[in-house]
Protein backbone atom coordinates (compact mmCIF):
# COMPACT_ATOMS: atom_id res chain seq x y z
CA UNK A 1 0.00 0.00 0.00
CA UNK A 2 2.80 2.45 0.83
CA UNK A 3 4.41 1.73 -2.56
CA UNK A 4 1.12 2.62 -4.30
CA UNK A 5 0.84 5.87 -2.34
CA UNK A 6 4.44 6.68 -3.24
CA UNK A 7 3.81 6.05 -6.96
CA UNK A 8 0.57 8.07 -6.93
CA UNK A 9 2.34 10.96 -5.22
CA UNK A 10 5.19 10.77 -7.72
CA UNK A 11 2.70 10.76 -10.63
CA UNK A 12 1.08 13.95 -9.36
CA UNK A 13 4.40 15.66 -8.85
CA UNK A 14 5.90 14.66 -12.18
CA UNK A 15 2.81 15.50 -14.17
CA UNK A 16 2.85 19.01 -12.71
CA UNK A 17 6.47 19.42 -13.76
CA UNK A 18 5.60 18.44 -17.30
CA UNK A 19 2.55 20.71 -17.37
CA UNK A 20 4.36 23.81 -16.12
CA UNK A 21 1.33 26.10 -16.13
CA UNK A 22 -2.45 26.27 -16.29
CA UNK A 23 -2.72 24.26 -19.50
CA UNK A 24 -0.16 21.88 -20.92
CA UNK A 25 2.10 23.71 -23.30
CA UNK A 26 5.61 22.23 -23.42
CA UNK A 27 7.11 25.60 -24.34
CA UNK A 28 5.82 27.41 -21.24
CA UNK A 29 8.74 29.09 -19.53
CA UNK A 30 7.25 29.27 -16.07
CA UNK A 31 8.72 27.13 -13.34
CA UNK A 32 6.34 24.25 -12.74
CA UNK A 33 4.65 24.28 -9.37
CA UNK A 34 2.42 21.90 -7.51
CA UNK A 35 0.07 22.24 -4.63
CA UNK A 36 -1.55 19.57 -2.50
CA UNK A 37 -4.88 20.61 -3.96
CA UNK A 38 -3.63 19.87 -7.48
CA UNK A 39 -2.45 16.42 -6.40
CA UNK A 40 -5.83 15.63 -4.88
CA UNK A 41 -7.64 16.90 -7.97
CA UNK A 42 -5.39 14.84 -10.18
CA UNK A 43 -6.50 11.61 -8.59
CA UNK A 44 -10.09 12.53 -7.83
CA UNK A 45 -13.08 11.23 -9.72
CA UNK A 46 -12.88 14.29 -11.94
CA UNK A 47 -9.50 13.25 -13.39
CA UNK A 48 -10.84 12.53 -16.92
CA UNK A 49 -12.43 15.99 -17.07
CA UNK A 50 -9.16 17.76 -16.41
CA UNK A 51 -7.84 18.47 -19.91
CA UNK A 52 -4.39 19.53 -18.88
CA UNK A 53 -3.70 16.19 -17.23
CA UNK A 54 -5.69 14.20 -19.74
CA UNK A 55 -3.42 15.33 -22.55
CA UNK A 56 -0.50 13.70 -20.70
CA UNK A 57 -2.26 10.36 -20.28
CA UNK A 58 -0.59 8.68 -23.30
CA UNK A 59 2.87 9.35 -21.88
CA UNK A 60 2.24 9.36 -18.11
CA UNK A 61 3.66 5.88 -17.55
CA UNK A 62 6.69 6.89 -19.63
CA UNK A 63 7.17 9.96 -17.42
CA UNK A 64 7.09 7.84 -14.27
CA UNK A 65 9.62 5.40 -15.73
CA UNK A 66 11.70 8.34 -16.97
CA UNK A 67 11.94 9.60 -13.38
CA UNK A 68 13.57 6.34 -12.32
CA UNK A 69 15.75 6.21 -15.44
CA UNK A 70 17.11 9.74 -14.88
CA UNK A 71 17.59 9.06 -11.16
CA UNK A 72 19.56 5.84 -11.80
CA UNK A 73 21.61 7.38 -14.63
CA UNK A 74 22.38 10.67 -12.87
CA UNK A 75 25.86 9.46 -11.85
CA UNK A 76 26.64 8.28 -15.39
CA UNK A 77 25.60 11.67 -16.82
CA UNK A 78 27.57 13.46 -14.10
CA UNK A 79 30.68 11.51 -15.12
CA UNK A 80 30.16 12.58 -18.75
CA UNK A 81 29.93 16.26 -17.75
CA UNK A 82 32.70 16.06 -15.15
CA UNK A 83 35.11 13.26 -16.18
CA UNK A 84 37.42 13.80 -13.18
CA UNK A 85 34.69 14.81 -10.72
CA UNK A 86 33.45 12.86 -7.73
CA UNK A 87 29.69 13.13 -7.27
CA UNK A 88 29.71 11.86 -3.69
CA UNK A 89 32.16 14.58 -2.62
CA UNK A 90 29.93 17.54 -3.47
CA UNK A 91 28.97 19.61 -0.44
CA UNK A 92 30.45 19.79 3.03
CA UNK A 93 31.81 16.64 4.67
CA UNK A 94 29.02 16.42 7.24
CA UNK A 95 26.30 17.32 4.73
CA UNK A 96 26.97 15.84 1.29
CA UNK A 97 24.56 16.83 -1.49
CA UNK A 98 24.70 13.41 -3.16
CA UNK A 99 25.46 10.92 -0.39
CA UNK A 100 26.53 7.47 -1.52
CA UNK A 101 23.85 5.07 -0.35
CA UNK A 102 21.61 2.46 -1.93
CA UNK A 103 18.21 3.86 -2.89
CA UNK A 104 15.42 1.59 -4.20
CA UNK A 105 13.02 3.50 -6.42
CA UNK A 106 9.30 2.82 -5.83
CA UNK A 107 8.01 2.34 -9.38
CA UNK A 108 10.60 0.21 -11.13
CA UNK A 109 12.34 -1.04 -7.97
CA UNK A 110 15.69 -0.22 -9.59
CA UNK A 111 18.55 0.69 -7.31
CA UNK A 112 20.72 3.76 -7.37
CA UNK A 113 24.07 4.06 -5.61
CA UNK A 114 23.60 7.77 -4.89
CA UNK A 115 20.78 9.78 -3.38
CA UNK A 116 19.69 12.60 -5.70
CA UNK A 117 17.73 15.40 -3.96
CA UNK A 118 14.38 16.24 -5.57
CA UNK A 119 15.45 19.90 -5.84
CA UNK A 120 18.16 18.72 -8.22
CA UNK A 121 16.18 16.01 -10.00
CA UNK A 122 12.98 17.89 -10.84
CA UNK A 123 14.54 20.74 -12.86
CA UNK A 124 16.36 18.08 -14.88
CA UNK A 125 13.15 16.11 -15.47
CA UNK A 126 11.18 19.27 -16.26
CA UNK A 127 13.69 20.13 -19.00
CA UNK A 128 12.64 16.96 -20.81
CA UNK A 129 9.24 18.49 -21.55
CA UNK A 130 11.09 19.96 -24.54
CA UNK A 131 10.72 16.45 -26.00
CA UNK A 132 6.92 16.52 -25.81
CA UNK A 133 4.50 17.85 -28.38
CA UNK A 134 0.71 17.92 -28.49
CA UNK A 135 -1.20 16.57 -31.46
CA UNK A 136 -4.96 16.16 -31.37
CA UNK A 137 -4.98 17.08 -27.66
CA UNK A 138 -2.67 14.14 -26.87
CA UNK A 139 0.94 14.39 -25.75
CA UNK A 140 3.59 12.40 -27.56
CA UNK A 141 7.37 12.23 -27.54
CA UNK A 142 9.26 13.99 -30.32
CA UNK A 143 12.18 11.66 -29.68
CA UNK A 144 12.82 8.82 -27.27
CA UNK A 145 13.53 10.45 -23.88
CA UNK A 146 15.85 7.65 -22.70
CA UNK A 147 18.06 7.92 -25.80
CA UNK A 148 17.97 11.72 -25.54
CA UNK A 149 19.09 11.62 -21.91
CA UNK A 150 21.82 9.09 -22.72
CA UNK A 151 23.10 11.40 -25.45
CA UNK A 152 22.66 14.81 -23.81
CA UNK A 153 22.44 13.99 -20.10
CA UNK A 154 26.07 14.94 -19.48
CA UNK A 155 25.52 18.42 -20.89
CA UNK A 156 22.24 18.87 -18.98
CA UNK A 157 23.78 17.72 -15.69
CA UNK A 158 26.80 19.96 -16.25
CA UNK A 159 24.46 22.94 -16.68
CA UNK A 160 22.46 21.83 -13.63
CA UNK A 161 25.55 21.53 -11.41
CA UNK A 162 26.78 24.97 -12.47
CA UNK A 163 23.36 26.37 -11.49
CA UNK A 164 23.60 24.48 -8.18
CA UNK A 165 27.04 25.94 -7.47
CA UNK A 166 25.86 29.47 -8.27
CA UNK A 167 23.13 29.00 -5.64
CA UNK A 168 25.53 27.98 -2.88
CA UNK A 169 25.12 24.21 -3.40
CA UNK A 170 21.59 24.32 -1.97
CA UNK A 171 19.30 21.79 -3.73
CA UNK A 172 16.11 23.29 -2.25
CA UNK A 173 16.98 26.72 -3.64
CA UNK A 174 17.79 25.17 -7.02
CA UNK A 175 14.41 23.42 -7.10
CA UNK A 176 12.67 26.78 -6.64
CA UNK A 177 14.84 28.76 -9.05
CA UNK A 178 13.09 29.81 -12.27
CA UNK A 179 16.39 30.44 -14.06
CA UNK A 180 17.51 26.84 -13.51
CA UNK A 181 14.31 25.47 -15.04
CA UNK A 182 14.43 27.89 -17.97
CA UNK A 183 18.11 27.31 -18.67
CA UNK A 184 17.78 23.52 -18.69
CA UNK A 185 14.59 23.62 -20.75
CA UNK A 186 16.19 25.92 -23.34
CA UNK A 187 19.25 23.68 -23.60
CA UNK A 188 17.07 20.60 -24.15
CA UNK A 189 14.91 22.47 -26.68
CA UNK A 190 17.99 23.54 -28.64
CA UNK A 191 19.23 19.93 -28.78
CA UNK A 192 15.80 18.77 -29.99
CA UNK A 193 15.66 21.47 -32.68
CA UNK A 194 19.16 20.58 -33.88
CA UNK A 195 17.97 17.04 -34.61
CA UNK A 196 14.92 18.10 -36.64
CA UNK A 197 15.37 18.10 -40.44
Amino acid sequence: MSRLISVVSMAGTLSSYFIGGQSFRPDVRRRPSLSLRQISLLFSRRFPKRRRYKSLSPIMLDILKLHDFVYCNFKKSYDLGFPNGKLGRRGKTENRIFPKKKITLPLTEKESDYEVPSGVLYPLLASLRALVRIENAQAQWVTDPHNFFDEHGGELVENLISQLESLGNNPQTLGKNKIAYTSLYNLAKIRVLEKEP
